[in-house]
């Protein structure tokens, strides 16, 4: 019986140290690498979905926020819904933070690589450049 408990208390500690987080936002620390002298050009964070549903002309975004200081904390809502059409039916198209995104900054030339943001509690950002990597959750 003692073995079961301590099985037990190891499987609720795992679960409690995973690094996903389904059922909240996730926060994204992005780093505007363009200031210089304390001028920085602003630039808008944008969050582009890889659905499987045909996306529609510049494809499914959500505008994360405009960034004009050295950082900002940014917020991926946990989920959300874009009015789509499916052979040619209007039809609701749901997302969220388990869906595999890639993040674009205006000034930016390319887009970071694919991740699925519940991977980690938070991410960090630098643009331009893109480069992106899992971060402790930034607050805004």
């Amino acid at each position: 019986m003692t073995k079961f408990f301590r099985l037990l208390a190891a499987m609720a500690l795992s679960s409690c140290g995973s690094s996903s987080n389904p059922s909240g936002p996730i926060m994204i620390n992005v780093t505007n690498a363009t200031c210089s002298s304390g001028q920085c050009t602003s630039m808008q964070v944008v969050a582009h979905l890889q659905l499987t549903t045909p996306p529609p002309p510049g494809g499914w975004i959500v505008i994360l926020g405009t960034v004009s200081s050295p950082s900002a904390c940014l917020v991926i809502p946990a989920s959300g819904t874009f009015n789509g059409t499916v052979g040619g039916t209007p039809k609701p198209v749901q997302w969220s933070t388990s869906n595999t995104f890639t993040l674009t900054g205006d000034n930016a030339a390319q887009p970071t690589r694919e991740f699925v943001p519940d991977q980690a509690p938070g991410w960090s950002v630098t643009f331009p450049g893109g480069s992106l990597a899992p971060a402790a959750p930034c607050s805004s």
